[in-house]
């Protein structure tokens, strides 16, 4: 007996094929998991990562309690942007 063709598209993932919403929830998880490591690892994080950092950070000094400390955090991940891509900024 002979298979029928598949029709071409993403592979199924744990064993049943994704909705449409199962996979941006992934793709949502594996960016908020690349921003954490940003954070440990700087100088290798994806532009991305630090972007939603900088964003995250941003949010955070909402807060008075933490607004000196992301402030600071926000700036060493602006400085890491500006030296990776030899921006000047005047």
């Amino acid at each position: 007996m002979e298979q029928a063709a598949k029709k071409p598209g993403r592979p199924a993932k744990y064993s049943t094929p994704m909705t449409s919403t199962q996979r941006g929830q992934e793709s949502r998880e594996r960016a908020f998991q690349a921003m954490l490591r940003a954070y440990e690892d700087l100088p290798t994080a994806s532009d991305k990562a630090i972007l939603g950092c900088i964003e995250r950070q941003i949010g955070l000094m909402s807060n008075p309690d933490q607004k000196q400390t992301a402030r600071a955090i926000a700036g060493d991940l602006v400085r890491e942007l500006i030296k990776r891509h030899r921006l000047t900024i005047g």
